[in-house]
């Protein structure tokens, strides 16, 4: 069943009605907890998914334009991670992620996709 989105304003004989307003996607349930400022944890955990699952939500909305990277990537260790990147064009993460152990997957991930979406890098197929 897909989550909702429920109005309980509207009275009827002195009782809140449930109205249906909108029914969210996974990626829109969980922009809807992102706006609410609840940390990755918690989105997972209020919504019964994995950590990783939330990470692939974000780094839809992030490709989608929903939300800027800047939202979970400091700017400065953007550009640090656009700048190896650039040196590395790898097509998996866990190298960079190996020479690299301070930066999580969610930024490795979000700038690489950031980079992909405007053709700064390439690859390796």
């Amino acid at each position: 069943m897909k989550p909702i989105i429920v109005d309980l304003k509207t009275k009827k004989n002195g009782q809140y009605l449930e109205t249906v307003i909108i029914e969210l996607n996974t990626v829109e349930k969980t922009k809807e907890l992102i706006d609410r400022r609840l940390s990755i944890e918690e989105i997972a955990s209020a919504r019964g998914l994995t950590i990783g699952t939330i990470h692939s939500h974000i780094l839809k909305l992030i490709d989608a334009g929903v939300i800027h990277i800047s939202r979970y990537v400091d700017p400065k260790r953007q550009e640090e991670i656009e700048m190896i990147f650039t040196k590395y064009s790898p097509k998996e993460l866990k190298p960079i992620k190996d020479l690299y152990p301070q930066y999580s997957y969610l930024e490795l991930s979000a700038v690489k996709a950031d980079l992909e979406k405007a053709n700064k890098i390439g690859c390796y197929e």
